[in-house]
């Protein structure tokens, strides 16, 4: 499957500039969409781990918590998993045979490519836990300049919804990751707690950060 558009050299740039990019109208949205079914056939299996304790803790603690018009507490799903391209046709055909593989040779200029993981992110409505601040890379087990992941979203979402990313830290200090079972306690806790500098609280001084995030469509690639 080919891109709908090309990436141009613009885009490119930006991506190596600031370290993310959005691409919009690059892949057919509704191949996107067709995604739905697949995924809504594995919401209520082991595959995806519930990741709902964490904003629970959140709203527990006092922080992050969603109301309704009338006030009342709102509560959601938070489910997550990876590697369904391994035992899903659907997601192996998403990953590979989709324009993903030409999408990303162009962005990191290379001539072959290589499929890490798949990963699978179902936020529902009211979902009190925000999604800590963190670097990908302290997670992952490689090293390079030549990495990139694509985030797409089967829904229309605005940008106070969507992804947000720090511009430009890509190029400065690796942190380490945040603890994932202490994060309502504190997002900047270490994972590792050793090999790298602990995150700083972005969320704390949000205006002291170059935040980016875009309304974006089933269709564009971030």
């Amino acid at each position: 499957m080919t891109p709908l558009r090309s990436v141009t050299q613009d885009e490119v740039d930006t991506f190596w500039r600031d370290g993310v990019v959005c691409l919009r109208g690059i892949i057919d949205p509704e191949y996107v969409r067709s995604m739905a079914v697949p995924l809504a056939a594995m919401l209520g299996t082991p595959e995806l781990a519930d990741l709902s304790a964490m904003g629970d803790a959140l709203a527990a603690s006092g922080k992050n918590v969603l109301r309704d018009s009338e006030g009342e507490e709102t509560k959601g799903r938070f489910v997550a998993g990876v590697d369904h391209w391994l035992t899903h046709s659907e997601f192996a055909d998403f990953a590979l045979r989709t324009c993903l593989p030409t999408v990303a040779a162009v962005i990191l200029g290379s001539r072959q490519v290589s499929l890490w993981e798949d990963s699978v992110l179902a936020k529902e409505p009211g979902t009190a836990e925000r999604t800590a601040w963190h670097q990908d890379l302290p997670y992952w087990p490689m090293e390079g300049s030549k990495i990139a992941s694509a985030w797409i979203s089967l829904d229309t979402l605005p940008a106070s919804e969507c992804l947000e990313y720090v511009r430009g830290t890509h190029h400065g200090v690796r942190y380490d990751g945040f603890n994932p079972r202490r994060v309502s306690e504190d997002p900047t806790l270490p994972y590792f707690g050793s090999e790298y500098p602990p995150l700083p609280n972005i969320e704390a001084d949000r205006s002291a950060w170059d935040i980016v995030s875009w309304d974006i469509t089933p269709g564009d690639i971030i």
